[in-house]
């Protein structure tokens, strides 16, 4: 079929009918992000309305988003093996011995590429992060082209893609041997995420299990000396991160104003970030909503792995 053809059948139907379901369109320009978006949405509402001016349009939008929200088996399957490689990956990328080999960010940026695609993945899931020192301390840092020092940690937020569907997973790393500071803000990270993975099950909110995570990292803050007093910008200072939703998009769309509910696939990812110190530590784990719990889909690496 022509697609006048197919214009020509849709403006009969409409002209019938007093309602049409469509994705609605997004604002012309983001002033969060500085883009303009793609207006086929836009243009695609205005020819109907062309067609038909009274026309009341239904936005899918929620209904996809609470489909995507809880994932089927075959969804689960795609996920647990785009996580599987990985863990992996960078298990096998940043073995102590090549570790020491490494010059630059991307060389480990490389040998985790090279470790994904062999092991079956169709690429990244997102734009790899290999940031070492200070350049931790820029939470979406992709350059991935500074010198390695050593003695100095290192964050890999990296993901493999599978059949479409995500992972993302964050360890901090060292070449050489940490410090006790530096051991000190990793372990510390550590405890928040176990305090965050033990706040998940069915029927909790988004915002209250971040409420609780944030309370947390405030007291373990404030005992790394770091902040005095325990309120939101001491704490989002050094901690600015927040859950979100893991499937098709590496930050899935999906309602954080709903409970969580059995299916759902999300990360906790606390980390501190001491630019005056030239630290930064994040740890992100890849977890399932279970009936009576959750599940670490994550567990095959452990978080914490320092000479």
């Amino acid at each position: 079929m022509k697609a006048k053809d197919g214009w020509k059948q849709l403006t009969a139907r409409l002209k019938r009918s007093q309602h049409a379901a469509t994705l609605a369109a997004s604002p012309r320009f983001v002033e969060v992000i500085g883009l303009y978006t793609n207006p086929a949405r836009r243009i695609l509402i205005d020819r109907l309305k062309d067609i038909r001016p009274d026309l009341e349009l239904l936005d899918l939008r929620p209904h996809l988003m609470h489909m995507r929200m809880i994932k089927q088996a075959p969804e689960l399957v795609a996920i647990q093996q785009a996580i599987d490689i990985t863990l992996a990956s960078i298990q096998d990328a940043t073995r102590p011995a090549r570790m020491a080999k490494y010059a630059h960010e991307y060389e480990l940026e490389a040998e985790f590429a090279y470790g994904i695609r062999k092991r079956g993945a169709i690429g990244h899931a997102f734009h790899p992060i290999v940031a070492a020192g200070g350049n931790a301390c820029t939470i979406h840092y992709m350059s991935n082209n500074a010198p390695l020092k050593d003695n100095e940690l290192i964050v890999m937020d990296v993901g493999a893609e599978i059949d479409h569907y995500a992972a993302d997973i964050t360890r901090t790393v060292v070449k050489g041997a940490a410090t006790k500071r530096q051991r000190a803000v990793l372990e510390t990270v550590n405890e928040v995420v176990e305090f965050g993975l033990a706040q998940l099950k069915p029927g909790i909110s988004f915002g209250g299990c971040e409420k609780e995570l944030r309370q947390f990292m405030g007291e373990k803050l404030r005992e790394l000396g770091l902040i005095k007093t325990i309120d939101e910008e001491s704490i989002r200072k050094y901690y600015p991160h927040a859950p979100h939703y893991l499937g098709l998009d590496v930050h899935d769309v999906g309602d954080y104003q709903v409970p969580m509910e059995p299916g759902m696939v999300l990360t906790i990812e606390p980390g501190i970030y001491i630019p005056e110190e030239g630290i930064g530590v994040r740890i992100e784990e890849d977890v399932l909503i279970t009936d009576d719990g959750y599940q670490l889909l994550s567990q095959k690496l452990p978080r914490v792995v320092l000479q």
